[in-house]
């Protein structure tokens, strides 16, 4: 198999598990204590880094800033139902949503 069609089945791969075993991964990182750490490695996140490609929690820390210690998020149901919530950041690592 060409390199083209690993990157290919790979992606496929990757839209099958994400379309069909994400809602159950989180709801094990949620509910299953003793594999948390496991399943937590599986998860993909939308970041503001790429419109469309998601990325891990570990390649995220990866990137932050030197002076980074705090990831903000907001959680939903799609990447459309959060890209216009804007939120500003109060003092004492508070934040509102406008």
């Amino acid at each position: 198999m060409s390199k083209a069609n690993q990157g290919t089945a790979r992606a496929e791969t990757m839209c099958f598990f994400t379309e069909n075993v994400v809602c159950s991964v989180k709801l094990g990182v949620i509910e299953d204590h003793s594999n948390r750490t496991r399943l937590a490695k599986l998860l993909r996140f939308f970041t503001s880094n790429h419109p469309t490609d998601q990325t891990s929690l570990e390649a995220y820390v990866e990137r932050m800033k030197e002076k980074q210690d705090k990831i903000y998020f907001c959680a939903g149901n799609g990447r459309e139902e959060v890209g216009g919530v804007n939120i500003r950041f109060c003092s004492f690592d508070r934040f509102q949503m406008c």
